[in-house]
């Protein structure tokens, strides 16, 4: 797999619960997740597994995401 980061976007009303996600994908997860200050976070998923269960959480809560690649 290429190295992907998924980078999602909240709005002021949304921004809370993306963190909650952040910090629940941090404790309970082997993903790295970091929040931002501009209502967005990152994502580093380690295979394609979890880069399709992270996209499953962020379409099921709703949230705008993207997939690029990942700088070296």
């Amino acid at each position: 797999m290429k190295k992907e980061v998924i980078i999602v976007r909240a709005n002021d009303a949304t921004v809370a619960k993306l963190y909650e996600l952040v910090k629940h994908i941090n404790d309970t997860t082997n993903i790295r997740a970091y929040q931002s200050v501009d209502n967005e976070c990152v994502v580093f998923p380690n295979d394609e597994d979890d880069k399709s269960f992270v996209e499953s959480l962020l379409t099921e809560r709703g949230f705008e995401f993207r997939v690029e690649e990942a700088l070296d």
